[in-house]
């Protein structure tokens, strides 16, 4: 009965179009996003926190407001949703922009724009500041499903980390490197990682997971070995944060995962915290 009624809360807030908070705030806060919820979490008290339920993929900052992408899975769309705030402290999020494909993992604003990986329909969707679409990357250059899920913006290329559904193709992840300015000049770099996600730049190289193979790595350079599937990394200091959910084949939306806290200068994890749902994106708050 409990899961019933929470699939019901989940499904009336896409349709309502409005999300209700117990009130939260945004000032120093990590929060991450997976297949049951969002959450908020304190590095320094090591708690977390659950925000919302409903399966959530993508989640971004734009004009210092939280914006997060919700569906569910008794749906097959989902919408953005943008936090309204009194003093940095959050009530609610309504619906903005259009209605977009369920599978709609990272967003990221770049240059006043707003880029969706949209990974079941295998493009990347381009929005601008008031949710309108006004453009798309195809990914689907040679006829092959990408599942695209990740993406990284500099001054000269688009990142696009393609992890090829490894576990049932047997086909390696990609590394799609696209011309910002022509996006129809794709570079396609090879790897030998396995269902991989997240394209995080980390001195003169990147941290990549290789998911599958429950690791994380330093461009081509193995960097930690972890016993869970790696998915969701953020920065903050001298913290490297990872997320680190089910085993490979056993992934659910709401087994028991974790959030790893590995110290960059002694090359260390120092602790983990318990969370109850499969991780999909970790990002850090701009808000101090």
């Amino acid at each position: 009965m409990k899961k019933v009624i929470l699939r019901l809360i989940s499904y009336l807030q896409i349709k309502l179009g409005i999300v209700l908070f117990i009130p939260f705030s945004l000032k120093n806060k990590v929060f991450v996003t997976g297949g049951n919820g969002i959450f908020d979490l304190n590095i320094q008290k090591r708690k977390i926190n659950r925000l919302l339920l409903g399966k959530s993929y993508g989640i971004f900052f734009l004009d210092n407001k939280l914006h997060f992408f919700l569906t569910s899975n008794n749906l097959n769309y989902g919408y953005i949703f943008k936090t309204y705030d009194l003093f940095k402290i959050c009530f609610f999020a309504i619906k903005v922009g259009p209605r977009l494909s369920k599978g709609c993992h990272q967003i990221i604003n770049h240059n006043s724009k707003i880029y969706i990986t949209n990974t079941y329909e295998d493009n990347i969707i381009i929005l601008n500041m008031m949710f309108k679409n006004i453009g798309k990357i195809n990914l689907n250059y040679d006829k092959k499903y990408k599942h695209n899920n990740s993406i990284h913006i500099d001054k000269t290329y688009i990142y696009i980390v393609c992890h090829n559904e490894t576990y049932k193709t047997n086909n390696l992840s990609e590394i799609c490197k696209i011309k910002f300015t022509d996006h129809s000049d794709i570079e396609v770099i090879k790897t030998n990682f396995s269902c991989a996600h997240n394209y995080l730049p980390y001195k003169d190289s990147f941290l990549i997971c290789d998911s599958f193979n429950q690791k994380v790595f330093n461009g081509f350079e193995e960097f930690i070995s972890l016993d869970g599937f790696t998915r969701g990394l953020l920065i903050d200091n001298e913290h490297l944060i990872i997320g680190v959910s089910e085993k490979k084949q056993k992934l659910k939306s709401s087994k028991q995962s974790k959030i790893v806290i590995y110290l960059l200068n002694q090359k260390k994890i120092i602790d983990q915290i318990n969370i109850n749902t499969q991780i999909f994106d970790i990002i850090k708050s701009p808000i101090k």
